[in-house]
């Protein structure tokens, strides 16, 4: 589980740095059933790598940087990697 932490670059980069851990460059996160889930990419297949639920401390966190890399069109790089952030259909929702 994800440590507890509300700072949005923060939550942001734990889940980054969880996608590259697994060998994979790119996370995308879907609203479904009051939760924001979160999924690590690799060569097409994607599996789970976190849970929130929707109302949550972390996950407002999580759609605030989401929000914030998408305004300003900011890249995130950890360790000389530039994984692929995805489109967020709640990011979509909140900001259509």
């Amino acid at each position: 589980m994800i440590r507890r932490r509300t700072e949005s670059n923060d939550i942001l980069l734990e889940l980054v740095a969880k996608t590259l851990a697994v060998g994979a460059y790119e996370m995308q996160v879907e609203y479904e059933d009051r939760k924001e889930h979160v999924f690590a990419f690799q060569e097409g297949v994607g599996f789970g790598i976190a849970s929130l639920d929707a109302s949550s401390e972390e996950a407002r966190a999580l759609r605030e940087a989401l929000y914030q890399i998408r305004r300003k069109q900011k890249i995130v790089t950890i360790e000389g990697v530039n994984p692929h952030v995805a489109s967020f259909s709640s990011l979509e929702r909140l900001s259509g």
